[in-house]
Parts: structure tokens; sequence; C-alpha cells
């Protein structure tokens, strides 16, 4: 683990390095630290900050340098959860981002480092158990588990000529975790996404497109220190499991390889009135699970097909005010296949060449969108007052197939949330209050689990059941946050240190009244 990360550590080295000498060394009448809103209104005032093209970061609107640090601590806990998941969660680490501009380029970088504890956390082995990827694997015993993360960004734009702009997206994500409790599972998983772009300019209409490629593996390892047998369990969606029984050498190693191929087509449209964004994105994801380390078992092969079509406007915009308002589509449809035996075929090696495969877990999602903005500022980097409402439409049908007989689990739901903010700014001292809210409510259900009694001794019914009413149920939202910041000059350049301090209270109306609670903290200095 330590070995994949020196190279990204020394990229990152670097580029802070190059960011400081550039703040200490720079003309000081020409700087002007960010602000608590800074970002957050460049990203409105540009249709392009919806886009996955890196070109587009030629159309953004700042010219030298702006970036943040802060140290971040994040608490979760409540009786309202997913099955897989834990009931308290804590997480603590350092973050940063930042732009610069320089000549004909434009960069924006983070990187993130955190670790996590996840509390009484049951049925799991893998760092994140819904990530749409249902072939889960875990023990019954449960405890907690730490986790460790690296996660870092990199993309430019380089504007070759009027009508040309180039950019690339480099991301690289790095993680560790581990339950220390027999079984005591360790995983390890690595990601590395690329997306190179291109723009044409033609004045008022721009055009453009990006492709991807990511890949990502996960490394499970179970260990035990105790001479205790344990049942491992193997999740293949809507609670269907296979177990394995350790050993005296132990449990099979198992990981996860994952392959995903996308593009993106952009179209922009300027008038006096009104600007557009549209955006249309297609991307392909195969994800290979595997058992064993010499001779490998094919577990499934997971196929997930993704389009996301999104547009965007703003319209009577100014220097003083923004209207924004946001359409998007997603549609996605996973499938899982996996190995059969066939009698024909037992006496051969159970590998994937040798055996048939069929395709029996199935998922299937929509999700329509509609967001509207509206801001009203003081300045480039200082809010005045602005409010947001977001609606979504949201409807998922999932099945696993024992052929004939299967389980099915499908929902609609129905999502309405909104956020208020109010800035002010006096001398050198700036403070942004929020408060946020929301209703979700659920439409249309059904669950149907297979009967017969032989079946339903590979299903976890309580599994289903748990996620099934998390998912279906009513749920209030609310929450408020405070942000100040002071303003001050260090080595003739300002920075502005900030403390953001932030509480999301969710109340479900399941039996009981189950909730969650978030608290979030963070202590950083914009530059």
């Amino acid at each position: 683990m330590k070995k994949r990360l020196i190279i990204p550590v020394y990229i990152l080295l670097i580029v802070f390095s190059s960011n400081m000498l550039t703040a200490v060394n720079s003309d000081s009448d020409t700087l002007k630290s960010s602000s608590l809103s800074t970002e957050k209104l460049l990203n409105l005032k540009t249709v392009w900050s919806e886009s996955s093209n890196a070109a587009s970061l030629t159309f953004f609107d700042f010219d030298g340098h702006f970036g943040s640090v802060y140290f971040g601590f994040n608490n979760a806990q409540g009786d309202y959860r997913l099955f897989q998941a834990p009931d308290q969660s804590s997480q603590y680490g350092f973050y940063s981002n930042g732009y610069v501009k320089e000549g004909k380029w434009k960069f924006y970088g983070n990187f993130n480092y955190y670790n996590a504890q996840e509390k009484n956390i049951k049925w799991t082995g893998v760092i994140e158990p819904y990530n749409e990827n249902p072939y889960t694997v875990g023990d019954s015993i449960g405890g907690n588990y730490w986790k460790e993360y690296f996660k870092m960004q990199g993309k430019g734009a380089f504007e070759l000529n009027r009508l040309v702009s180039l950019g690339f997206d480099i991301r690289y994500d790095a993680g560790v975790g581990t339950k220390r409790k027999d079984p005591r599972p360790t995983n390890i998983i690595t990601s590395f996404d690329v997306r190179p772009g291109v723009v044409f300019n033609l004045d008022k209409i721009k055009i453009g497109t990006n492709f991807r490629y990511q890949g990502g593996k996960e490394d499970i390892n179970f260990e035990k220190v105790t001479d205790n047998k344990f049942d491992i369990f193997y999740f293949k969606g809507l609670g269907t499991f296979s177990s394995e029984t350790s050993t005296a050498s132990g449990f099979n190693d198992s990981y996860t390889i994952s392959n995903l191929y996308g593009g993106s087509l952009q179209f922009t449209f300027d008038t006096e009135f009104i600007r557009n964004y549209t955006s249309a994105n297609f991307d392909k994801k195969v994800t290979d699970i595997k058992r064993g380390a010499s001779d490998p078992l094919q577990i499934a092969l997971v196929d997930n097909y993704i389009t996301d079509i999104n547009s965007v406007f703003l319209f009577g915009s100014n220097d003083k005010k923004i209207n924004r308002l946001g359409l998007n589509y997603v549609r996605q449809k996973i499938y899982g296949q996996e190995p059969v035996v066939e009698p024909k075929l037992l006496q051969v090696t159970y590998q994937w060449s040798t055996v048939a495969k069929y395709t029996l877990y199935w998922n299937e999602a929509s999700n329509y969108n509609v967001n509207y903005s509206y801001y009203d500022f003081t300045d480039t980097d200082h809010i005045n007052w602005g409010a947001k409402i977001n609606c979504t439409v949201s409807s998922d049908k999932t099945t696993y197939y024992f052929v004939p007989e299967y389980n099915k689990l499908s929902y609609n739901q129905f999502v309405v949330d909104g956020l208020l903010e109010k800035g002010f700014v006096w001398n050198k001292w700036e403070s942004l209050f929020s408060a946020n809210g929301g209703y979700r409510m659920s439409f249309d259900n059904s669950l149907e689990i297979v009967t017969d009694e032989k079946l339903l001794e590979n299903v976890r019914t309580d599994f289903i059941n748990q996620d099934f009413n998390y998912y279906t149920s009513g749920l209030w939202q609310i929450g408020a946050s405070v942000k100040i910041g002071r303003q001050i000059s260090i080595n003739h350049s300002p920075v502005q240190f900030f403390l953001d301090a932030g509480y999301k209270l969710m109340v479900s109306d399941l039996p009981g009244d189950l909730n969650w609670e978030i608290l979030e903290l963070k202590l950083g200095m914009n530059f």
C-alpha cells in the first residue's frame, strides 16, 4: 500500500510547494484570498461547472490563483440505516483544493486524506458495500471497521488558440480497510481515472467531447488469530448468499477488478439573456469478481450501463445575481452474470471457460431531477443571500432469479429539498449562515420473496426487509450550518482562516421514530 502512494504524495508536495512560492513571491497588491463562497460562486456562474470535460476549465472566470486547505471531522449515528451499514461512523482528515492560471493554462487540483471508523457493522467484508456491486462478502460476527483513504485529482486546460482548447483530468484513489476481530477482513482498493477532452469555441456556440477510462481493484483477505471456525457469506443480490466455513488454512482470498469505458458530448450556446450547457454521457463498467489465488474461482461478472443527460440554463444573470436552472436524467442498468455448472460439465474443472453463465441479477434505475438556484451577491467572492430548491423523482427495480422463482424489489421515490443562505461581511470578518430541509416520500412499492423452503435457506430475509423499509419509508430532513472567516496577512499575502460547523437530523416515519444525525466541523484557511 505504501509503495502505491509514493508517487501521488510526491506530486502533492511539488504542487503545494509551487503554489505557496507563487503566493509569497507575487505582487501583494494583486493578491486576494478566496472567501467562504469564492468557489461556489465560480461554479454557479459557469454553466460548464457540470461538465466532465477538463478542457472546459478554460471558460471558468478566474485569474491568478486561489484555494483552500482544512482539517475536517464528521460524525454520523442513528438507528435508521441499511442492513450492511454501521450505526455510527466517525471521519477525520486533511482536505485541500486549488485553482491557478498560468498563461494559456488553467489548472485545478485536490488532495484528500482521511480516516474513518465504522462501529457495529455486520455482514460486510468490503470497504464500500453499497457501490452498485451486489456481489459482496461478509460475516455474521460484526465489529468495528477502520478505513483509510487517499484521494487526489489534477486537471488542466490549455487554450491552443481562439478556436480550440485541450484538457486532461487524472484521478487516483487508494484505500485500506480492516476489521480487528476474527475473521479479520483486510481490504485494499485502488482506482485510476483518466479523462482527456477537447472543446471547439465557435464564439456563441461551443462544442466539446471527452473520453474516459477508469480501472480499479479491491483485494479482500481474511485472516484469523484464533483457532475458532467462522462462516464467510458471499452475497449475490437481494439477500441471496452462499457460505464457506474456515479450515486450518483459513479462507480463500477474494478480489474484484473493474474497468470503465465512456465518453461525453457537450454543447453550449450564449445569447444576451440566456446561456445553456447540455451534455450526454455514456459509460459502461465491467466488474470481475473472483475468489482464490492459484486457481481463481469465477463468482460473477457485473455489467453496468449508465446514461446521463444534463442541461443547465443561466438566464437574466449579471454581476449582482444568478438565476440557474438545472435538468438531469440518469438511467442505469446492471446485470450480474454468474457461472452455473451444468450436469454434462460436472467432470471438468470449475472455471469460467468450462461452464455456462446466466444473468441472474437484474437492476434498472431511473432518476429525473429539476433544480433551481437564485443568488444575490455583493461581489465576486461574497454571497448576500441565496436559495436553492431541488426535486427528484426516481424509480428502482431489482430482481434476483432462481429460475423460475425470484426475489424482486421495486420502489419509487419523490424527494424535495431546499437550501437558504445569508452572508455578512464587516471589515475583515465574514460569516455565512445556511438552513436546509427536505422530505422524501415513496410510492408504488413492492417486495416479493421466494416461498420455496429450500431456496429460503440461502436467503437472508432480514437483509431484504431492512433495506426495503429504508428505501420506502417517508423521511424528514432538517439542518443548519454556520461559517465564520477572518482575513489576515502572512508574508504580505492575504489568507482567510475559517471555521465551519453544521448539523443535520433525518427522521423516518417507521415505527420507533428511527433517525440519523450528522455533525460536521471544518477548520482551515482560504488563500
